[in-house]
């Protein structure tokens, strides 16, 4: 029986090093980063006590948060527009990864 560490010098004598180099963001797909990519911004706290456990939006949530703290409400909107680029760049994308969003329809996207 092979151990871990037998294993491990196996699987490490067969990596290579293909180097690095630098990409834009949108380049990125499909590959391995060589570091982490950063958020310019933190998501509103409302936007993580709104979903419910279904991943759906609770109103309720969002507006008892926004009148505990009004200043929520510019992160809101920045987020809903990062959401809109988002679901507008995953419609193109659709085509071309099949199989990926089966289950959703046009309307979800």
């Amino acid at each position: 029986m092979t151990t871990v560490e037998q294993a491990e010098k196996l699987v490490l004598a067969e990596v290579k090093d293909f180097g690095t180099e630098p990409i834009s963001f949108e380049q990125a797909s499909g590959r391995a980063l060589a570091e982490d990519i950063k958020a310019d911004r933190d998501l509103p706290p409302l936007a993580l006590k709104a979903l419910d456990s279904h991943g759906g939006v609770d109103a309720r949530a969002v507006i008892r948060e926004l009148i505990r703290s009004p200043v929520q409400f510019a992160g809101l909107c920045a987020l809903a527009v990062d959401s809109r680029a988002a679901f507008r760049a995953l419609k193109r994308c659709r085509s071309l990864l099949p199989g990926l969003f089966l289950g959703l329809g046009a309307a979800d996207l």
